[in-house]
C-alpha cells in the first residue's frame, strides 16, 4: 500500500516532467523561442526574403551572400511572460513567478568577394523557464521549478549564383541543459510529521542538424525566399536526485541515479515574399511550417528509480523506462510586415504574426500553458556610419484556455497568458 501511495505521487511528477520539457518561456508557439533580431522582430518576424543584417544567420542564411561589408551583431530579446491557473477542481488560483527571461545572441558575417560569404550565430531557438510557487496548488503535482535551454551553434556558407539567386547552407549544433525540481510528500507513505523531499532532474546533450535557403530576386524591388531547417534529437544524460527519503522506503528508492531521455526538435520550412511598391517602403508575407508532430512521446530513463515512474497495471517491465504520450500537432505561422525608411538615418517598423499551438488539449499542463495566439509589433531603426541601433516591442494576444482532458486532474482548469517581448541590437558594419 505504501509503495503504491508512492508511485501514484512519483508518476504525477513524471507525468509533469514528460510534458514541461517541451515548454516555451510561456509565451507559446511550443517551446520554440522567439527568433533574434531587433529589426526582425520590429516586423514580427516577417522578414524571411528581407533579412539583410547579419542575423540572417539564424533566418535566410542566403541573404548573407547580398551583404556588402563585413558585420558582428550582439543583443538580446527581453520576455515578460506570465501565467494565471484557476484550477476546474478547486477554483483557487496561482500564478507564475520569475516573469523576466533573457535570450543573448551574437552573429557574424564576412563577405569573401562578391558571391560568397562566412557567416556564425550563437543564439536561443528553444527552450523554456517555468517557476511556480514552491506553496501553491502544484507543490506535489507539478515541477516547481523547469528550465530547458537550447544553444544553436550556427556556421554558414552563402553564395551568389548569377544576378538573381543566392544560396545557403549552414549546421546547426544545438547543445543542450535541463533542469526540473518537485516536492515528493514523504508524509503519504512515512506518516504525519515526515519532511518533504525534493525530486532534481538535471541533463545535457548535443545534436546535429542543418539548414538551406534559397532567395531569388525576382527583381530589383521584388524577392522570393525559401527555407529550411532539417529536425534534431537531442540525447540528455544526467541524474536523478531525491532527498530526505524516509527510513522505510531506503530500499526501494535510491537518493541518486543515471538518467537519460532525449527530445525531438522540429524541422521548419519557411516561404517568404517581399515588394517594394514605393522607394522608402518595403512590405512582405510570410508562412512557416513547424514539424511538432516529432514530438509524440518521451521516454524517461531513471535507471534504478524506474519502478517509480510506472503507474499501477502499467503492462511495461518496471524496471524498463517510462513512455509518456505528448501527441503534439504539426504548426503554422503566418502573418504581413511593413519597414518605412524615414530617411538615410531612420526606419520604422511593424508587423502582425499569427502563431499556432501545437499542444493539444489533453497535454496542456501547467509547465506548458499554450495556445494560439496574435502578435502585433512595432520597431524603430537608427544607423550612422557603421553603427546600427534596433528596437522592437512585441505584445501577444491570447484567448484564455481552458482543459478538462488533461491525464492528470489537478491541471485542469483555465490558463490566463500574459506576454511581452522587448528586443534590442547592435550592429556593426566593416
Amino acid at each position: 500500500m505504501q509503495t503504491q501511495k508512492l508511485t501514484r505521487g512519483v508518476v504525477r511528477f513524471v507525468v509533469a516532467l514528460g510534458l514541461c520539457l517541451g515548454a516555451g518561456p510561456a509565451q507559446a508557439e511550443g517551446f520554440r523561442n522567439p527568433p533574434a533580431g531587433g529589426a526582425t522582430l520590429g516586423r514580427a518576424a516577417i522578414n524571411i526574403a528581407q533579412d539583410d543584417d547579419a542575423s540572417a544567420v539564424a533566418r535566410n542564411p542566403a541573404n548573407l551572400a547580398l551583404l556588402p561589408a563585413p558585420q558582428v551583431q550582439v543583443g538580446a530579446n527581453i520576455i515578460h511572460s506570465k501565467v494565471k491557473f484557476t484550477s476546474a477542481l478547486s477554483g483557487l488560483t496561482d500564478t507564475t513567478e520569475d516573469p523576466w527571461k533573457f535570450l543573448p545572441y551574437a552573429f557574424a558575417a564576412l563577405p569573401l568577394n562578391n558571391t560568397l560569404a562566412l557567416g556564425l550565430g550563437v543564439d536561443v531557438p528553444y527552450g523554456q523557464s517555468t517557476v511556480w510557487s514552491q506553496e501553491g496548488q502544484f507543490r506535489y503535482t507539478a515541477p516547481h521549478f523547469a528550465e530547458l535551454r537550447v544553444f544553436n551553434i550556427n556556421p554558414t556558407l552563402a553564395a551568389k549564383v548569377g544576378e538573381h539567386l543566392c544560396l545557403g547552407v549552414g549546421a546547426d549544433i544545438y547543445v543542450s541543459d535541463l533542469t526540473m525540481k518537485q516536492f515528493v510528500a514523504w508524509s503519504a507513505v512515512a506518516g504525519p510529521g515526515a519532511a518533504d523531499g525534493l525530486e532534481k532532474l538535471e541533463g545535457s546533450g548535443v545534436g546535429l542538424g542543418g539548414n538551406a535557403a534559397l532567395t531569388w530576386l525576382i527583381t530589383a524591388s521584388q524577392r522570393l525566399a525559401l527555407t529550411y531547417r532539417s529536425p534534431v534529437t537531442v540525447n540528455y544524460d544526467g541524474h536523478f536526485e531525491v532527498n530526505n527519503i524516509p527510513a522505510l522506503m531506503q530500499r526501494l528508492v535510491l537518493p541518486r541515479a543515471d538518467f537519460s531521455t532525449s527530445i525531438a526538435f522540429p524541422s521548419t520550412v519557411g516561404l517568404g515574399y517581399s515588394c517594394q511598391p514605393l522607394e522608402h517602403l518595403k512590405l512582405e508575407a510570410d508562412v512557416e511550417w513547424i514539424e511538432f508532430s516529432r514530438y509524440a512521446e518521451l521516454t524517461l530513463d531513471a535507471d534504478g528509480d524506474n519502478p517509480l515512474l510506472h503507474p499501477a497495471g502499467d503492462p511495461t517491465p518496471p524496471t524498463a523506462p517510462a513512455t509518456i504520450p505528448q501527441n503534439w500537432k504539426d504548426a503554422w505561422t503566418a502573418g504581413v510586415s511593413a519597414e518605412y525608411q524615414c530617411n538615410p538615418n531612420w526606419a520604422l517598423r511593424a508587423g502582425y504574426q499569427f502563431i499556432q499551438s501545437p499542444v493539444p488539449e489533453d497535454t496542456l499542463a501547467p509547465t506548458l500553458p499554450d495556445d494560439d495566439r496574435s502578435v502585433v509589433s512595432v520597431g524603430l531603426g537608427y544607423k550612422h556610419g557603421a553603427h546600427a541601433l534596433d528596437l522592437a516591442f512585441l505584445y501577444s494576444f491570447f484567448h484564455k484556455r481552458t482543459t478538462m482532458a488533461q491525464v492528470v486532474p489537478p491541471y485542469n482548469g483555465t490558463y490566463d497568458i500574459n506576454s511581452q517581448i522587448l528586443a534590442a541590437s547592435y550592429t556593426f558594419s566593416f
